[in-house]
């Protein structure tokens, strides 16, 4: 599983950016495991979205670099190292039921 974390933009709308994100997920047949709330960090919120595909989260990311996406592999439900120079300042949040 991989997990990308990415930031809103403070001057976005969230309504209209949550729709330019879900229609992505739909375009590209995509249904995220998780896409919950990280934190905020300088006024920007950050949400993790949890991909079962690895190509699709780097696809996600892709489409999305213009929003800081960064990339991280979670094995076991734990996330590991960040493979971007970004600044994680929390980690990822699972807020699955177990």
């Amino acid at each position: 599983m991989t997990v990308v974390q990415i930031e809103r933009p403070e001057d976005a709308n969230l309504a209209d950016w949550f729709a330019e994100l879900r229609s992505w997920f739909d375009v590209n047949d995509c249904s995220p495991l998780l896409f919950a709330k990280a934190g905020t960090v300088m006024n920007r919120d950050r949400f993790n979205i949890k991909f079962a595909d690895e190509g699709q989260a780097q696809l996600f990311s892709s489409s999305f670099a213009k929003y800081g996406p960064s990339i991280r592999s979670a094995i076991g439900g734990e996330p590991v190292e960040s493979r971007s120079n970004s600044d994680l300042t929390e980690p990822p949040i699972d807020l699955q039921v177990r």
